[in-house]
């Protein structure tokens, strides 16, 4: 009797271990692609492509920003109208003692030390630079209307972009180190006088060696260097910025969007703005066979400063009267990039054709949906690990 209870006490014990394996959830997966973003209003985080929703499912939340220490999933953002930090699925409040509101844009962990860049606002509706390190506020600019957008952290040293307004301008880009701020811009000269021209946004830091790099711009997408600024090549674009960088093995990846009107090669992602342009490749042995005609606002990665279109899902694929192959986008657009070994992977978003946004996941070069397109959904930033 004894022995027959014995052997049914471990099928049963092995019977729960197997339900609740079953069961295990996404934010207990601690290797593979993690993307932040938002799905129907509410902070969401993929987990190699399965959907987890953060929060409490009724007050409007985001997700903005997602990084993997050890086995620790940090994501940070907001949810009622609070900066919040979810660690393992599990949410934490950061919000200042005299601010109303609050929202986190980016997070980093270094030597478990956890930083958190955002911005919050105070009773007379002006908007703050902040960075939080575990929890701790530190404010970044003490002038209205400034944002914290990205955290790195090299060594001892804590790099943070945002913006806040300048003397000329309601916004200026800016770069603080430790604190101490830096104006990004470039120099123009002028009756003979060099002048500083600012007015540009901040929106990603990567730091590589003792390169740092910036991704902003206004008008057209910027890089820069060590201060230097560099605008990115754009085939048609005009009135978009750069929205995050990475640099791997001397490779330099920024991810943004642009506004295309004219030929693409769909595998290189090459464009050309007119049929000269197309037939004069033509002429360099260049494969422009199978190039279509886009329009529209599409989802676009530089690779050391030359801009590769990335193809949706949901792009609708015609033929014209003329026999050329044409595309047609309402909009896409890529928010976040991350290089692992030799794979490169895009977080962002495309529209369907009832204008639904649908979150995605470009890996190298090849989109995957994230959201079934039966509500709003954008993927805001990717980590592997």
């Amino acid at each position: 009797m004894r022995k027959v209870t014995f052997y049914t006490t471990i099928a049963l014990a092995a019977l729960i271990a197997a339900f609740m394996g079953c069961g295990k959830k996404d934010s207990d997966v601690k290797s593979g692609v993690f993307v932040a973003g938002t799905e129907n209003g509410f902070a969401t985080l993929w987990v190699n492509g399965v959907a987890q929703r953060l929060g409490n499912g009724i007050s409007p939340s985001a997700a903005n920003s997602v990084f993997v220490y050890g086995n620790d999933v940090y994501v940070a953002g907001h949810e009622k109208k609070v900066a919040t930090l979810w660690k393992n699925g599990m949410p934490q409040r950061i919000k200042g003692e005299n601010s109303t509101s609050s929202s986190a844009a980016s997070v980093f962990v270094s030597e478990g030390d956890v930083y958190v860049a955002g911005h919050e606002q105070d009773n007379n509706n002006d908007n703050h630079a902040i960075l939080w390190k575990n929890g701790v506020t530190q404010r970044l600019s003490g002038e209205g209307s400034s944002r914290a957008d990205s955290v790195f952290v090299s060594g001892n040293d804590v790099y943070v972009t945002g913006e806040s307004p300048s003397n000329e301008y309601d916004h200026c880009a800016k770069l603080w180190k430790n604190g101490v701020e830096q104006r990004l811009g470039y120099y123009i000269s002028y009756d003979g006088r060099k002048n500083f021209v600012d007015g540009y946004q901040a929106a990603s830091v990567f730091v590589s060696g003792s390169d740092v790099y910036v991704a902003g711009g206004e008008g057209v997408p910027s890089l820069w260097k060590n201060g230097v600024k560099q605008d990115l090549k754009i085939y048609f674009g005009k009135e978009k910025v750069a929205a995050s960088v990475f640099v791997s093995g001397g490779d330099v990846y920024v991810a943004g969007c642009d506004v295309w009107s004219g030929w693409v090669d769909p595998v290189s992602g090459e464009g050309w703005r007119n049929a000269t342009e197309l037939l004069s490749v033509s002429r360099l042995g260049k494969n422009s066979e199978n190039s279509v005609y886009i329009e529209g606002t599409f989802a676009t990665l530089w690779k050391n400063g030359v801009p590769q279109l990335l193809v949706g899902n949901t792009k609708t694929d015609n033929t014209n009267t003329d026999g050329n192959r044409s595309w047609r986008d309402e909009a896409s657009n890529a928010a976040g990039v991350f290089v692992s070994g030799d794979d490169v992977y895009v977080a962002g978003y495309e529209k369907n054709a009832q204008g639904k946004s649908i979150a995605a996941l470009w890996k190298n070069g090849v989109a995957q949906s994230l959201s079934d397109g039966s509500n709003d959904a954008v993927a805001n930033s990717v980590f592997v690990k």
